[in-house]
């Protein structure tokens, strides 16, 4: 009796796509999805009118999505048409960054569908876009690279730019006839006491600086000590201690310029210092 020849059957196993599961959606919805996805399979190709319309419908299928299913728009466009949901929300920001006025499309002509996606995010301001668009327009050929640096410097905090006019703003002071009389003493006399002295350091007569200045100072403290008591009276307000302090001052400028007025006196052949007190 022959032997009966031993068979093997192998058995190969068939790969089943994911399904996107639309348990729990209306039949109008699901309809309309299923369509969606029909569409969006012949969208195929790179133009931009066919990415603004991508974009739309993908959009559009989002909101019908998420009432029914949270996250349910991730799993979709993974499952029904294999893309991310990051690309998938990139050409939804196209489309809603240029795709809802019609009389934007025009100006999308020479941008490459790359560079859309990176000016349409809803963190990127809104000066970076118009200026990619402007060169675009302009006939200049934006890469990517530029985009992004566009967008890196719209992103930079602006420091604030202040009018020169309105630097100061503080209304002019108004003075007393004792406080006005001293602003324009040291305003007039001050300028010229300062340039004599400079002119007599550059000669290098010290004797002369000094002169200069011992009677520049006391007629300075004069002028002061003449001053402060229609200024003090104006105020109204002092303490006694406030009082005290305002004594000391015109004691401490008088001696002060007493003991400058002596000291030049005592120099051979000066004169006499003018305005000092003695």
């Amino acid at each position: 009796m022959a032997a009966k020849k031993a068979t093997s059957k192998t058995t190969t196993a068939v790969s089943v796509a994911p399904q996107f599961d639309y348990t729990g959606f209306p039949k109008d919805v699901q309809t309309t999805l299923h369509k969606r996805v029909d569409n969006l399979k012949q969208l195929g190709n790179t133009a931009t009118q066919t990415f603004l319309e991508i974009g739309k419908e993908l959009a559009a299928a989002r909101e019908e999505i998420q009432p029914f299913r949270d996250g349910g728009f991730q799993e979709w466009v993974h499952v029904e048409l294999g893309i991310t949901e990051q690309y998938a929300y990139q050409l939804i920001n196209v489309y809603e960054q240029f795709g809802k006025d019609a009389s934007k499309l025009n100006l999308l002509a020479g941008l490459s569908n790359t560079v859309l996606r990176e000016i349409s995010a809803p963190s990127v301001p809104q000066e970076a876009r118009d200026t990619v668009v402007a060169k675009a327009q302009a006939g200049e050929k934006v890469s990517v690279a530029q985009a992004k640096d566009i967008v890196k410097q719209a992103k930079q905090p602006k420091q604030p730019q202040v009018d020169s006019q309105e630097q100061d703003v503080t209304a002019p002071e108004q003075l007393t006839p004792g406080e006005q009389a001293t602003s324009d003493f040291f305003g007039k006399t001050l300028p010229a006491a300062r340039a004599a002295a400079s002119a007599a350091l550059a000669a290098s007569d010290f004797h002369t600086v000094l002169r200069g200045a011992a009677s520049s100072f006391a007629t300075s403290c004069d002028a002061l000590i003449v001053q402060i008591d229609p200024i003090v009276k104006h105020i109204g307000e002092f303490s006694a201690e406030d009082w005290n302090n305002i004594h000391l001052v015109r004691l401490n400028l008088t001696r002060v310029a007493e003991l400058l007025a002596k000291y030049e006196e005592k120099r051979p052949g000066a004169k006499p210092v003018k305005g000092a007190k003695k």
